[in-house]
């Protein structure tokens, strides 16, 4: 699990009979730390900032419109979230949507705007979730539910998915310790949660990312809403094993990354098909597109455009 950041601590004043000393002594906790920080950017530019100051306000600082395309940053070959705090010498790499890292997130956070539209639609305690990880053409989420899922069923998650999108809900992160982690999945009784909490090394840091009402265990990162999020199609249904129990597979999905508006999906053909550990993975590309099969499993995102 990638590490997360701190909240910064003060020390208090050791007490003192003079009371012109602790008044004194608590205005100076109020201060802001002024202590300056050297960011090297891409380029090996270098720039002082303020201790504190977060990635995406240091993407903000370089320009208005690389502060608006700004999805999160790597920081010292870590990848983290925009808010981001730099708190010492660091070296950024500022990330943003046109990037495999960015491609990666964009459906990192699609899997989780999924998950959050089954258990909207079939009910917060009927879904339980396993995992839900991007692969090379795009997201699935494992799911179980006493609902058989079908093809049929994906049209109405996909406009609750629109909804979620629409709602732009911030997508925040925050640290848990293994206890607490425990506690609140098994609250809501996830017993796949549990095991993937047990499973982990007792070192491991955890963290839940939420956005509106719904959370989920994960390291992220993720991006910093869902209203980032401009197209993708769920394209199918699938069975899957969690350790021997049979539970759904739900779904391959592709996202149109490249496209700044939405595609007319109704242009947009099923060209190939690849089985893999048992599933058909559909690969569907505009008609007017000339890239190979082949081309189209390492990235097909690249061609769905409007």
């Amino acid at each position: 699990m990638e590490s997360g950041s701190h909240e910064q601590t003060r020390k208090s004043n050791s007490a003192s009979n003079n009371s012109g000393n602790e008044i004194n002594s608590q205005a100076n906790d109020l201060q802001p730390s002024s202590q300056s920080i050297e960011v090297r950017l891409q380029g090996g530019v270098v720039r002082s900032y303020e201790a504190g100051i977060t990635v995406g306000a240091v993407a903000s600082s370089i320009s208005t419109s690389l502060g608006k395309q700004a999805i999160g940053g790597i920081v010292d070959g870590q990848n983290v979230d925009l808010d981001w705090v730099l708190k010492q010498d660091c070296e950024l790499v500022i990330v943003t949507l046109d990037s495999a890292e960015g491609l990666y997130r964009y459906r990192h956070s699609a899997a989780h705007v999924l998950a959050q539209a089954l258990k909207r639609i079939y009910g917060a305690e009927q879904v339980k979730l396993g995992i839900g990880p991007v692969i090379e053409d795009g997201f699935y989420y494992d799911v179980d539910l006493e609902h058989a899922l079908s093809i049929s069923d994906l049209a109405a998650i996909e406009r609750e998915m629109n909804r979620i999108i629409q709602e732009n809900h911030k997508i925040s992160r925050r640290v848990v310790s293994r206890e607490e982690a425990l506690r609140i999945f098994g609250e809501i009784q996830d017993p796949y949660k549990l095991e993937l909490i047990q499973d982990l090394p007792e070192d491991a840091e955890l963290s839940i990312y939420d956005q509106g009402e719904f959370f989920d265990l994960c390291r992220g990162p993720h991006l910093p809403s869902t209203g980032r999020i401009k197209a993708f199609k769920l394209l199918n249904v699938a069975g899957a094993y969690w350790r021997g129990t049979r539970i759904i597979r739900c779904c391959n999905a592709s996202t149109a990354l490249l496209s700044r508006t939405k595609p007319n999906w109704m242009n947009i053909c099923t060209c190939s098909k690849k089985r893999r550990n048992g599933i058909i993975v559909n690969l569907a590309k505009s008609s007017n597109c000339s890239c190979s099969p082949k081309k189209l499993l390492a990235c097909p995102s690249i061609c769905l455009k409007a």
